[in-house]
């Protein structure tokens, strides 16, 4: 709440904890994921506690693949994706692939690829690209996935930057050089600061300006570098200020 995130919508459970995550760090920033559910609370979300009228209001919709290792989770993830489909909302997904989490590699990698039909853009880790597409190159792999439904597909590189694919187009842009403590939420910090500039700047979000994909995907690639100088996810999240002052200084 004091972040300014709407919860009505949070829900609640007595019959499990909170997910935890344990995060171990490289000299170099670099981490590693530990999951402890058995089960998490957020493999209980049902399908009758994702309320259309409250999702009709948004203007976009996103979600990852850490909702979809449970049955009714998946149910109410499909459920959410099928309101902002029928409600003309754009559907944004970061599969966020922990393959700890999944018994079979190949049955997530069937359902992401399925639901991807029914997403307009994707973010994506070089090494997702691999493993959706079966191709190691981006052009390649991001024209493959395209096919499926979303476009743009944005990637992003790390401490080299970012790719993005859109309407048959590549680009690149070159990471920034800042002292890395903690890579910890670069993707989620790269995605907010994206989906937070075209939101800002374009009022159809169908028919996307190449000059408006390259505003949001530099803000996402500076939100995403300002996101490694400090310690933990959340917390390390620059303001929207900071960003701007950051892309102008670089």
């Amino acid at each position: 709440v004091g972040a300014g995130v709407n919860v009505d919508q949070l829900r609640r459970t007595g019959c499990a904890n909170t997910t935890l995550a344990f995060v171990s760090l490289t000299e170099e920033g670099e981490r590693d994921f530990i999951f402890y559910r058995d089960p998490g609370a957020d493999e209980l979300l049902r399908p009758e506690e994702v309320e259309e009228e409250s999702l009709s209001k948004a203007r976009v919709l996103y979600f990852g693949s850490l909702s979809l290792t449970k049955e009714e989770s998946t149910k109410a993830t499909k459920k959410a994706i099928k309101i902002a489909n029928d409600e003309g909302l754009t559907v944004t997904m970061d599969p966020n692939i922990r393959l700890n989490l999944w018994d079979d590699p190949s049955e997530l990698r069937e359902l992401v690829r399925s639901l991807l039909r029914k997403v307009d853009i994707v973010k994506l880790s070089e090494e997702e690209v691999g493993f959706l597409s079966g191709t190691e190159d981006l052009r390649a792999g991001s024209a493959e996935l395209a096919e499926l439904g979303p476009d743009p597909i944005l990637v992003t590189l790390g401490g080299a930057g970012c790719f993005f694919y859109h309407e048959g187009d590549t680009k690149r842009l070159d990471g920034h050089n800042v002292r890395v403590k903690d890579t910890t939420g670069a993707g989620d910090g790269f995605m907010a600061g994206f989906l937070h500039e075209l939101l800002e700047n374009t009022e159809h979000l169908s028919a996307i300006p190449p000059t408006n994909l390259m505003a949001a995907a530099k803000f996402g690639n500076a939100t995403a570098a300002l996101t490694t100088t400090d310690y933990g996810a959340t917390s390390a999240f620059p303001g929207s200020v900071d960003v701007r002052d950051f892309i102008k200084e670089s």
